[in-house]
């Protein structure tokens, strides 16, 4: 059950979300063409390549320590970033 869990995850995450957010992603990192947006398309691209991380060390390596560390330092600096993000947009455009 729980394989198919993970697997449906990876489909929604990997195969939709991802493609969806990663042209705004890049432009949130190259800084060309960016929109108002593209620094949160960028947050919850990396927060999809984290949950997709997730679901296939659960499929491949579940008892692998350090990749687990690996992603769970990553999802740390995904957070910071959210909250910083979350600050510098405020309550969006009436501030």
């Amino acid at each position: 059950m729980m394989d198919a869990l993970r697997i449906a995850n990876l489909i929604v995450w990997g195969v939709f979300m991802l493609p969806f957010m990663a042209s705004g992603a890049w432009s949130a990192m190259s800084g060309r063409e960016m929109r108002r947006g593209d620094p949160m398309r960028l947050a919850c691209f990396a927060t999809g390549l984290i949950i997709c991380g997730f679901n296939v060390r659960g499929l491949i390596a579940p008892d692998d320590e350090l990749s687990r560390v690996i992603l769970y330092l990553l999802s740390i600096a995904d957070g910071v970033f959210i909250m910083l993000l979350a600050r510098a947009y405020g309550r969006g455009p009436r501030v």
